[in-house]
């Protein structure tokens, strides 16, 4: 098992889910049964004079009636209970182009409150389904229930491509077979600043899971943002993250504090599932990651890509994986590097798996540089164990482990 680690269960990215041709009568309603024949807010819809959100029949006209490039501002909570007969439809879905959100929205700090979404189309789910070159900020979701069977599913929005800063969301977002669902964002390739979930994440096999954004892409920008829900899966081939699912792009200063529990065959991190860009400056300080068995799992990323760097980054939960598994308190398979980091909880490993204070697996020519581990690290039968790294075949520098190493019968130990 030397060199760099080949994964052959694990989804890869499927960056721009192909957009349906789904072609609805309603399909530029934000709810049915809405529709109105002209804008009736307050305001003109610029910039220095927003169109005013303030109750729900004031909502239904966002993006409806009064533009989707229109500026907005909301005035009061809104609740969303006992709105009877009116089936919510993300503004901005992705029916055609023109009904991409590219306008602004200014939640001014109030809530939208008990909304509730169940989706059976494969389109971007969210209050928002698709944002584009727009903004939305502090504007909170409070105790949403969101349900898309498939594609982009996001408490706020399901694809964004714009900016996201000071929001928050909580409640629930499930997803369905082979989805991308993401407590605030389902797919992101635009910025999301001092955002954060408190949000119960579901989903079925094959999808990309994760407390703020399921899938973060090249572009991507995630900055001072954190979520403190649970990352639930009992079935197979996930890739999970307390902050994101998959990043090719750039997470920094942002942290978990939520469960992270995987099913078998997968991909689990602390903060990021699988990295393919680049994380700085993050933690986890959750209850537990952990996954069945077959998976790789990592306190702060699953697997670390290469050509991809983790730096000054750390996890303090225990972090444990059944049999067949490669668990790292830092990171569980690193084919690219790791710089100035480091673990201090547990680290457990079943039968036949690799076990290590930093990462499980070090692949060749990767690098693992001014990094420690300081928790307990245990094996089952058959297992590799080692202080910083599980088995190595790539550099090690100006790093140690200190934590109490053991296993059972037929396994290795090395301190380093």
């Amino acid at each position: 098992m030397n060199g760099q680690m080949q994964v052959p269960v694990h989804l890869r990215p499927r960056h721009r889910l192909a957009r349906t041709a789904f072609a609805m009568s309603l399909g530029l309603l934000a709810w049915t049964g809405a529709a109105s024949a002209q804008c009736s807010l307050t305001g003109t819809g610029t910039s220095v004079d927003p169109y005013q959100v303030g109750k729900f029949t004031d909502l239904v006209q966002v993006g409806l009636t009064c533009g989707m490039s229109a500026t907005y501002k909301m005035t009061a909570d809104i609740d969303t209970v006992g709105q009877a007969g009116q089936a919510f439809l993300p503004i901005g879905t992705n029916a055609d182009t023109s009904a991409v959100f590219t306008g602004t929205f200014h939640g001014m700090g109030y809530s939208i409150k008990n909304l509730t979404i169940n989706s059976l189309y494969e389109l971007n789910v969210g209050l928002f389904g698709e944002v584009g070159n727009g903004t939305i900020d502090s504007l909170t979701v409070a105790n949403a229930n969101i349900v898309g069977k498939s594609n982009n599913v996001g408490g706020l929005a399901g694809l964004s491509q714009g900016n996201i800063v000071a929001c928050y969301v909580s409640g629930v977002v499930n997803g369905g077979r082979n989805g991308i669902v993401g407590g605030l964002v389902g797919e992101n390739n635009g910025t999301i600043l001092r955002s954060r979930t408190l949000v119960l994440t579901n989903g079925d096999t094959g999808s990309y899971l994760c407390g703020l954004v399921g899938m973060n892409d090249t572009d991507g920008v995630i900055r001072n943002s954190y979520t403190s829900g649970s990352i639930l899966s009992k079935v197979y081939n996930n890739i999970m993250g307390g902050v994101v699912g998959y990043n090719s792009g750039t997470v920094t200063g942002s942290y978990s504090t939520g469960r992270v529990n995987g099913g078998y065959i997968s991909v689990v991190g602390g903060v990021v599932g699988e990295n393919n860009g680049f994380v700085d400056s993050c933690w986890a300080t959750g209850a537990s990651v952990n996954s069945t068995l077959e998976s790789q799992v990592g306190g702060v990323v699953g697997i670390n890509d290469s050509a991809s760097i983790l730096s000054a980054s750390y996890s303090s939960v225990p972090v444990a994986c059944g049999s067949g598994c490669q668990v790292g308190g830092v990171v569980g398979v690193n084919n690219g590097a790791i710089h100035t980091s480091y673990s201090t909880d547990s680290v457990t490993g079943g039968t036949y798996s690799m076990v290590g204070g930093v990462t499980a697996q070090n692949g060749i020519g990767c690098t693992i540089s001014f990094s420690y581990a300081s928790g307990r690290l245990s094996g089952s039968d058959s297992t590799t164990v080692g202080g910083v790294v599980g088995e190595n075949s790539g550099i090690i520098r100006t790093s140690y482990g200190s934590g109490i190493a053991s296993a059972n019968v037929y396994s290795r130990l090395g301190g380093v």
